[in-house]
């Protein structure tokens, strides 16, 4: 019979209002202990949260100081500012990161982008389907996918065939207009499609 590897824990936190069974998860995609996924953290709130392996509050992991985790009485764990951020949670040595983590859209085509001159278009991350997604508005033009708003890594597409290559040519838009951009690093695709 089979059946699927993958396993998930959840985030509740300041920035859904702490209710597990809504909260966001982190992904283990072989059930092998160790989670990841990324979370957006918006502006206003304290960006504190734990971990808790069930849409409930009867096992929560929470911070035990110098990146590790405790289930009990540990602390609310906590990223230092607004924005995205990928969490890694290692619940068979109890390790825990948060790294800065989001991807956007740069170039002459996005709208206000102007290749860095304006800010990227921000990208928002769903942990279910694994892809990144933007709606934007696109002049005649050209675009990329950037991390973090620099270029130590970005993505292109050289051979316009809808596959991501790493530092690759422009993705060209031929037709103003706004755009559903769908970026997945899980298949190395991208689809663009005129809204």
């Amino acid at each position: 019979t089979p059946y699927a590897l993958i396993s998930f824990i959840y985030v509740p936190g300041d920035y859904q209002g702490w209710e597990p069974k809504t909260a966001d998860s982190l992904i283990s995609a072989t059930s092998n202990g160790i989670y990841e996924g990324v979370i957006n953290y918006a502006p206003g709130g304290t960006f504190e949260f734990k971990l808790t392996p069930e849409k409930k509050w009867d096992v929560a992991y929470g911070d035990a100081g110098a990146g590790k985790l405790t289930a009990s009485n540990g602390g609310n764990l906590k990223v230092p500012s607004a924005g995205s951020y990928k969490l890694t949670a290692n619940l068979n040595t109890f390790e825990f990161t948060a790294v800065k983590y989001s991807w956007g859209i740069v170039g002459n085509a996005p709208v206000g982008s102007d290749w860095g001159g304006g800010p990227d278009i921000a990208m928002k991350y769903d942990n279910g389907k694994q892809v990144w997604t933007a709606t934007a508005d696109m002049l005649v033009g050209e675009f990329k996918f950037r991390l973090n708003s620099a270029w130590d890594a970005n993505f292109g597409d050289t051979g316009d065939n809808g596959t991501l290559d790493n530092g690759g040519d422009n993705i060209k838009i031929a037709v103003a207009g706004k755009y559903k951009i769908e970026f997945n690093l899980v298949t190395n695709t991208y689809t663009k499609t005129k809204l």
